[in-house]
């Protein structure tokens, strides 16, 4: 009966080890999935943007940094990560480079493969300053340099912080923090929708605005002397720039709308 016994409490015993290592195995796995795959490799090329062309990137599955320089040469260096080398032949990146614009995505994969297709990215392009930009579908932070006229950006999974643009801004489905810093508006304005979590506005000129904002979960700050801000309802808000004029529009915003002159931090 005492064997028996010791025999049952040493299988606990062994049990008990065994599961622990199961979980820890699980969570460094768990840990591996947060960061880049095991196989990689690399896509760097050079190209000659012609003047005044515009620059669309798209289907980043990770992080995008654009960084804006002179000159006309344009830098791609992607490092693609994937669970098997098979993957790897999946999302490739594509660039097209024409007269009138430049483009930067990834390919999509077959239908019957896309769901098993386990491909990740890290984009940094330098560029010179684009007269248009236009941003969509990136899967974790973008960071962008200077933008010489308006920026379109949306689906953008992850934090955005844009150093500079002009005339007007398009903005959608930002699911993290925003900073855009305006050098001058133009008359169609900012336009924001989808908006989940703080949008930090910079102006670096004199602005005469009108703001809108509805279906709105937070509250307006600004350090500009010359803005008023009224609440209308629960989540509306309607507020003055100046003397008014140019609309910066907004909905479905969750988080906090912080407006700032180019003098203030």
């Amino acid at each position: 009966m005492k064997v028996r016994t010791f025999i049952a409490l040493f299988c606990v015993m062994v049990a008990l080890l065994i599961a622990p290592s199961s979980s820890r195995v699980s969570a460094q796995d768990k840990g591996r999935d947060k960061g880049d795959y095991a196989e990689r490799d690399e896509f760097r090329q050079s190209y000659q943007l012609a003047a005044g062309s515009t620059v669309e990137v798209r289907n980043i599955n990770g992080p995008l940094e654009i960084e804006t320089t002179n000159g006309n040469t344009v830098e791609v260096y992607v490092v693609r990560s994937a669970r098997t080398k098979a993957d790897l032949e999946y999302r490739k990146v594509i660039v097209e480079n024409t007269a009138t614009s430049f483009r930067v995505y990834t390919e999509e994969p077959p239908d019957e493969v896309r769901n098993d297709v386990h491909v990740r990215h890290h984009a940094v392009l330098k560029l010179p300053r684009p007269s248009e930009l236009t941003v969509r579908n990136i899967n974790g932070n973008a960071r962008i340099g200077e933008v010489d006229g308006p920026v379109r950006l949306g689906n953008i999974n992850g934090e955005l912080e844009v150093g500079h643009a002009a005339s007007f801004a398009e903005l959608s489905n930002v699911n993290g923090n925003m900073a855009l810093t305006i050098e001058r508006l133009s008359d169609r304005g900012i336009q924001m929708r989808n908006m989940n979590g703080n949008i930090n506005l910079r102006f670096l000129d004199s602005v005469n605005a009108d703001l809108d904002v509805k279906m709105f979960n937070g509250t307006v700050n600004s350090s500009l002397s010359n803005m008023s801000v009224q609440k209308i309802s629960r989540s509306s808000f309607r507020g003055q720039i100046g003397a008014g004029g140019t609309l910066i529009s907004g909905s479905h915003i969750n988080g906090v709308i912080t407006i700032r002159g180019a003098t203030d931090r």
